[in-house]
């Protein structure tokens, strides 16, 4: 049993131990120990060029492709084993959203600083 001295709280359980809802935030902004680790392994200069676009990714990651994350979640891929005559075919159903962004990933990657 955990010591608890008298003016201690209790320790926390529960859905105090899971982590804050970061949606619409820049992934790449609020991650602190990511920029410490690329400025050592970043040359200045090559640091200073990469901002924007680790910026834009960020921004991406944190707003749209987390949405669509979301919507994954909630919509997982179907395998799909055969067609309607039983022929062995193997497809996988993506749900709508998913499917357009899977078929033009560079139009919701561009990194244009």
């Amino acid at each position: 049993m955990p010591d608890m001295s008298p003016g201690m709280t209790k320790p926390a359980h529960g859905a105090h131990h899971i982590a804050p809802d970061i949606h619409g935030q820049n992934f790449y902004a609020i991650d602190r120990q990511f920029q410490d680790l690329l400025s050592l392994y970043l040359e200045p200069g090559l640091s200073a060029h990469m901002t924007p676009y680790f910026d834009r990714l960020g921004a991406l990651a944190g707003n749209r492709l987390d949405e669509l994350a979301q919507i994954a979640d909630k919509h997982p891929p179907v395998l799909q084993p055969r067609d309607r005559f039983g022929r062995d075919e193997d497809w996988i159903d993506y749900h709508p959203p998913t499917a357009r962004w899977r078929r033009s990933p560079s139009r919701s990657l561009a990194c244009t600083p």
